[in-house]
């Protein structure tokens, strides 16, 4: 009886493979998360987290690629993408990931720990973003224990060349009807998906799009929500337009294509009356963590009283220290900052010198990539001082 079991199950496993079947194994473990909210991107905002109606085909068959959008508590919208399973979404243990084991990992919803890319959300709270990840390898998991793909230094990495894929993905808002990309000498055309006007190509990895014929691997997000680094030819709206892809000019929207429905997050922004606070600087000594005579070293205190409260990540006071070096500082408030709290940096004094520079309140796309212009804001005042 017991060696009839044995082969009952070994029959079972067997006809498990051959119809495709996949384990479910423990959930994937993020390097990073979504949890403080009032730091960097915030934490995810609840019920916001959800699959998008996606499923695009793997070229060598088995689970198709699918995407999920978030929203976060500081006005940052993200998308992920990887492997679909019973409407989940997850990697596969495979070309090293996860041990080989063969088995589904489903991505925790706010881990982004799977090449999320984010940016900020519009004035209605909606996400348009395009991204193109080239050398995905085809488990769908970039973090630890993954073969390395190759990389634009020429190292060709550990991935078998067949387990690769190049993605482009990307929300191009309610108001897109069709989408017309050229793979391989075809012309197809595809219906963007949802009200996020959601769409997702999955190719065998080739050298790269026509506009980076030699790159290798990573991600690049369009600075602004159209798909440059793709084979997209073209996107038609709802209202008639037809935004032609290679017509544009990347960086800029030069008076065409801007998306139907897109309403800019800060119209209007503060002003200078509004925001200006007096700057006070002055040389401060510090000392390192080991509170030795040897670690002490002079710095440079800047603060101020802030006067507008930033809760966003698409806004954030930035001192700019004002020269050419390669040295000069750029420094950002990360996080919430109220009204009436202290904003304060320290500056590295390099050598003897004359060091000034200025505080701005900026506005722009929450990080990493910004959508449209960026737009250094309000000056908040300026400082100076002279080190001997």
């Amino acid at each position: 009886m017991v060696a009839i079991a044995c082969l009952l199950v070994l029959a079972l496993a067997a006809a498990a493979l051959a119809v495709g079947v996949i384990s479910l194994g423990s959930p994937a473990r993020p390097s990073g998360s979504l949890a403080n909210p009032r730091q960097g991107l915030g934490a995810l905002a609840p019920g916001t987290a959800h699959v998008l109606p996606v499923a695009t085909s793997d070229p060598a068959g088995g689970l198709a690629w699918g995407l999920r959008v978030l929203s976060t508590t500081r006005g940052v919208g993200c998308i992920e993408f990887g492997r679909l399973l019973d409407g989940r979404l997850g990697v596969l243990g495979r070309d090293g990931a996860f041990a080989n084991d063969g088995q589904f990992h489903e991505l925790p919803a706010g881990g982004l720990a799977n090449g999320g890319k984010c940016a900020n959300l519009d004035a209605h709270g909606r996400l348009f973003d395009t991204v193109s990840a080239f050398s995905v390898p085809v488990s769908g998991w970039q973090g630890q224990g993954s073969c390395i793909p190759p990389l634009p230094t020429g190292d060709q990495g550990s991935c078998p060349p067949g387990d690769l894929r190049d993605l482009y993905y990307g929300l191009l808002g309610p108001d897109a009807t069709r989408l017309t990309y050229q793979l391989d000498g075809h012309q197809r055309t595809i219906t963007p998906a949802g009200p996020e006007g959601a769409y997702l190509i999955v190719t065998r990895h080739s050298s790269g799009p026509p506009s980076h014929p030699r790159y290798l691997g990573g991600a690049i997000d369009s600075i602004l929500p159209y798909p440059w680094s793709s084979p997209i030819i073209s996107i038609a709206y709802r209202n008639g337009t037809v935004c032609r892809i290679p017509d544009t000019q990347p960086g800029t929207l030069g008076g065409r294509c801007t998306p139907p429905g897109y309403q800019p997050a800060h119209a209007p922004g503060p002003t200078h009356a509004q925001v200006a606070a007096g700057i006070h600087v002055r040389i401060v000594t510090t000392r390192g963590p080991d509170r030795s005579t040897l670690s002490t070293r002079r710095v440079i205190l800047v603060s101020f009283t802030a006067r507008v409260a930033v809760r966003k990540a698409s806004s954030s006071y930035e001192l700019v220290e004002d020269t050419s070096s390669p040295q000069a500082v750029f420094v950002a408030t990360q996080a919430d900052i109220n009204v009436g709290q202290t904003v304060s940096w320290l500056l590295p004094a390099r050598i003897p010198g004359v060091y000034s520079g200025r505080i701005v309140l900026g506005l722009h796309g929450a990080p990493p990539n910004p959508i449209y212009t960026y737009s250094p804001g309000p000056l908040v005042g300026r400082f100076r001082i002279r080190v001997r």
